[in-house]
């Protein structure tokens, strides 16, 4: 099994521009290059906080194909225990939603609903 990275096409998405990785097991690198490269990840985070937000449907259209092209079981439970955190990330609100249509019908049905409201209080008295 070659444990090196391989360059992998994004099909148009360009990622946020992180280091290079050497190595897949965090075990096999001395601790203080794995702090060195940590404290370079929180940097970034730092620099674009807003970037997670962006980077989740990203990253969960390349777990799902990572899951189809597993091909053991470590790699299958890996890709399946970062799709799971990324659906909890959705769950717990990272996620901005976004207004996809204009908000002019809800707001005229309660302007209606207060005019007709008012209308049947001036009516009884």
């Amino acid at each position: 099994m070659n444990l090196e990275l391989q360059p992998v096409q994004s099909g148009g998405v360009e990622p946020r521009r992180l280091p290079a990785l050497q190595w897949r097991d965090p075990h096999s690198v001395p601790p203080e290059k794995l702090r060195g490269y940590i404290v370079e990840l929180e940097r970034a985070c730092a620099a674009n906080p807003e970037s997670a937000d962006r980077a989740l449907p990203w990253a969960e259209r390349e777990t799902l194909q990572a899951l189809d092209l597993a091909g053991n079981h470590w790699e299958l439970s890996m890709a399946r225990k970062q799709l799971q955190t990324i659906r909890q990330q959705w769950r717990n609100g990272s996620q901005k939603p976004e207004w996809s249509g204009s908000l002019t019908r809800p707001t005229l049905a309660l302007l209606a609903l207060f005019l007709i409201s008012s209308l049947v209080m001036l009516w009884n008295h």
